[in-house]
């Protein structure tokens, strides 16, 4: 029993030193990155589940509705796995769609901006190849029909497979697209996940930029607040992350 106490005391003493790091990484990222404008060029987010982007865009996806400029939301995969146990697949899809509707209102985008193309959660990497290609031709189909100037994708370095997958696969689309686009990388897991990430290296912090979110911070509030059957079982640790009145984007 005095074994079992020990050990429960040294995985808490080890997670909340991780979370001590993560603060300090965090906050060391935003203060050594180089601040990033918000441009004049139309966009389009990458999300691999509901909610990813207003977690990891929603300040840059209002300043830029602010100014009219045009935003697309592409979410990847349907988010099936992250309801109760007790509710059906699909009761957990339609919510989630409905949750990120309400927020993309808030943060300026119509519905008709916003898509959704129902691969099964976390099933990125797990495609076969001919699958992984119907795919990759998808997004082609978006990226091109879109004129995107920018795109945002989550971090090659997520520290979760959907997310990791996704930059994978949008990576691949813009090469067959042909098209030049400015690509950022935005942060949803990894500075919580692992905060000694031997990937976050001299180079990615040279390609690190933050924008200023104060003008829109509780447009993004109120848009993470919609997604209440996410929230309810959130670390508020980890949410609190998103609280920050900054935005971190790694340049590609």
């Amino acid at each position: 029993m005095q074994d079992l106490r020990v050990k429960k005391i040294r995985r808490l003493i080890g997670y909340k030193i991780m979370q001590m790091l993560s603060c300090i990484l965090q906050l060391g990222l935003q203060i050594s990155s180089k601040t990033l404008a918000i441009s004049q060029k139309p966009v389009i987010i990458f999300a691999p589940h509901q909610d990813d982007e207003t977690l990891g865009c929603g300040g840059l996806i209002a300043l830029k509705r602010e100014r009219r400029i045009p935003v697309k939301v592409i979410f990847i995969t349907d988010g099936q796995l992250s309801g109760s146990g007790n509710m059906e697949v699909k009761d957990v899809v339609n919510i989630r769609k409905k949750e990120a509707l309400e927020a993309l209102n808030i943060l300026g985008i119509a519905p008709s901006d916003i898509y959704f193309i129902n691969q099964k959660d976390g099933s990125l990497q797990e495609l076969c190849p001919q699958q992984q290609q119907q795919l990759v031709n998808q997004l082609v189909g978006f990226i091109a029909s879109f004129n995107a100037e920018e795109i945002y994708v989550p971090h090659r370095h997520d520290c979760h497979p959907d997310h990791e997958a996704s930059y994978q696969l949008v990576v691949q689309a813009i090469a067959l697209s042909g098209l030049k686009v400015d690509l950022w990388q935005y942060p949803v897991w990894m500075l919580w996940q692992n905060p000694l990430n031997p990937q976050i290296n001299l180079q990615s912090l040279l390609n690190c930029y933050h924008i200023s979110i104060k003008s829109v911070h509780q447009k993004k509030q109120q848009a993470i607040a919609c997604y209440q059957s996410q929230i309810i079982s959130a670390n508020p640790e980890f949410l609190f992350r998103f609280s920050a009145d900054c935005e971190i984007f790694f340049r590609n």
